[in-house]
């Protein structure tokens, strides 16, 4: 029974007591909250308030006890209809075990395909690694179209569920990326070596 709770957990991002949240720029404007890793890099903190400001970028935090232990950076990049979601950083605190890093950068790398599949951006890169649909396989009518029917099925789902039209909403954000059948493709970054974990180059 235990691991079963331990796989729900892993599912949702809880991964041996530590929790995967997104971190916005009030709990950024937290100070003590950075204390843990502020230790490898003193500026972590104005790099994060700077990059996720205004709407610029967007950061996932791995929590324990409201402390950051560990952290994913990106920077938003947009040309034209081109939403691009950039990595800038990784960083881990040593306590934070091998084990649970990999964990979280395969966890991280699925969310970032479901970013990708529900048109929320083009292309997101992680460290190596880019993430893009394949342009073999989907036309940009069968990625909308599916789109489409996917947030409206948890549109309607939600409102009579819930009997309120704000949860149809959310929930059709929810089930869009579910009916989405549009494939992506994960390749290496051309030209440059395999990032390391920060914890490793502090």
């Amino acid at each position: 029974m235990k691991k079963i709770f331990e796989s729900i957990g892993e599912e949702l991002g809880n991964i041996d007591g530590y929790d995967l949240i997104s971190i916005g720029l009030v709990k950024a404007k937290t100070e003590d909250f950075f204390d843990e890793l502020s230790k490898y890099d003193s500026s972590i903190r104005d790099d994060v308030i700077n990059t996720i400001k205004n709407g610029k970028g967007y950061c996932l935090g791995i929590t324990k006890k409201k402390v950051l232990y560990g952290l994913y950076l990106f920077e938003i990049k947009q040309k034209d209809d081109f939403k691009e979601l950039k990595h800038v950083k990784t960083i881990f605190s040593d306590s934070v075990s091998s084990e649970v890093i990999e964990k979280y950068n395969i966890y991280v790398e699925k969310t970032l395909k479901d970013f990708v599949t529900s048109l929320e951006y083009d292309k997101v890169s992680l460290e190596d690694k880019v993430i893009e649909l394949d342009p073999k396989d989907n036309g940009i009518f069968q990625t909308v179209g599916v789109s489409v029917v996917g947030y409206l099925f948890g549109f309607v789902f939600g409102w009579i569920i819930f009997d309120d039209i704000l949860w149809g909403f959310l929930y059709g954000v929810i089930f869009m990326p579910l009916f989405n059948e549009v494939n992506v493709i994960v390749r290496n970054k051309r030209g440059r070596k395999k990032d390391k974990n920060k914890k490793d180059n502090h």
